[in-house]
């Protein structure tokens, strides 16, 4: 990202919203605005810093880049309407008796218990590996800053999909909305999770069933940046904002129907994309082999892997778009990396599974076990 001398650079003050407005234009895109209380002032050096929000404007170069003519800087915060969001996901954790291998639970409202695994060697492994994802000015916050997020990850028994409680997916499949109406993605039968869930608190949930699947420390690393990046951006927050208060946005499904059912989906899918690119960014910083990301979500599913370039004759159908979506990216950004610096975690993962067998025989042994990367 290029700052020129014309770069408009403004500041704003704490009490700025960010809101998605959904309009139409002719290739049915995405436009995103900040919203303010207070009017724009000059620029102060001391906003551009960790937790902190930036907007921009900017043109796209020949290179690949952009070029910005604005820049919205202002502090990251949390207002009365978040902090009651936020309040709907206050779990209810029991931890497990590791002594006596009792199954620990957590339950949020209106949903069924989920057990956690009552493995303290398997939970301190999965903690460990996601907290050294999480972005280091995020730890540095003090403790008291209400925008600092406590992570908690659980691994947790196989539990079924109820209505509403897909709150972050990692599958591709567009998350409902909090107990509204399901526009994509609502579960019409009763299935066992395979997705890291991850609520927007920063309580996130691991399916021993999906770390079946996975083949590597990396892989692993894939799903959990992910679901951090969603956290840290406020994904569930933002979509909930712009999906219950229509008022404040054009969109409006009593209006205008089934066309910003479509503008929903792509204010959704344009947050994918977001999470993807971030959760990349950590696993690289955190020094895992970003390779294995585009397979990642398949392979946690138990799907077949096909490489984007050899395996498909017809890659836009046979390849998810998450998949071909952070394949281009690393392709683009991270053509000039050295790999030999970075991990997989093959072995290493092999003895983690080892321990999560014991702790839950009934997992399947995956028959695709891939490395994605050959």
């Amino acid at each position: 990202m290029t700052i020129t001398p014309q770069t408009r650079m403004l500041t704003t003050s704490s009490e700025t919203t960010f809101s998605g407005i959904l309009r139409k234009d002719g290739i049915q895109k995405i436009q995103t605005d900040v919203h303010s209380v207070t009017t724009y002032t000059a620029f102060s050096s001391g906003i551009p810093q960790s937790n902190a929000w930036v907007s921009y404007q900017a043109t796209h170069t020949p290179d690949g880049g952009i070029t910005t003519s604005k820049l919205n800087f202002w502090p990251n915060h949390i207002d009365a309407k978040e902090n009651k969001f936020l309040k709907l996901f206050t779990p209810a954790i029991n931890t497990p008796n590791y002594n006596q291998n009792i199954p620990g639970s957590i339950r949020l409202k209106n949903q069924e218990i989920i057990l956690i695994l009552p493995d303290k060697t398997v939970q301190d492994w999965v903690a460990k590996l996601g907290m050294n994802l999480v972005p280091q000015y995020q730890k540095a916050l003090p403790d008291t800053t209400a925008t600092k997020l406590h992570f908690i990850f659980l691994v947790t028994h196989p539990f079924w999909v109820a209505y509403g409680n897909d709150f972050s997916s990692t599958n591709g499949v567009l998350p409902c909305d909090f107990g509204r109406e399901c526009y994509y993605g609502r579960p019409k039968r009763k299935i066992l999770v395979s997705d890291v869930i991850a609520m927007p608190n920063g309580v996130i949930l691991i399916p021993d069933r999906a770390l079946a699947e996975l083949h590597d420390q990396a892989q692993l690393a894939a799903l959990l940046s992910y679901s951090i990046s969603s956290v840290l951006q406020k994904h569930a927050y933002y979509t909930w904002l712009v999906n219950t208060y229509p008022a404040q946005t054009s969109f409006d499904t009593q209006k205008n129907g089934w066309d910003n059912v479509r503008y929903f989906h792509a204010f959704w899918l344009q947050q994918s994309e977001q999470a993807i690119r971030i959760g990349i960014r950590q696993m690289y910083l955190a020094g895992y082999d970003i390779r294995e990301a585009p397979f990642a979500w398949a392979v946690a599913q138990g799907k077949p892997v096909n490489n984007p370039v050899i395996d498909s004759k017809h890659p836009d159908k046979e390849i998810p778009w998450y998949a071909a979506y952070a394949f281009n990216y690393i392709s683009h950004y991270y053509k000039d990396v050295d790999y030999s610096k970075l991990k997989r975690g093959e072995k290493e993962y092999q003895q983690f599974l080892q321990e999560l067998y014991k702790a839950d025989p009934s997992l399947p042994h995956p028959k695709v076990a891939a490395a994605a990367t050959k």
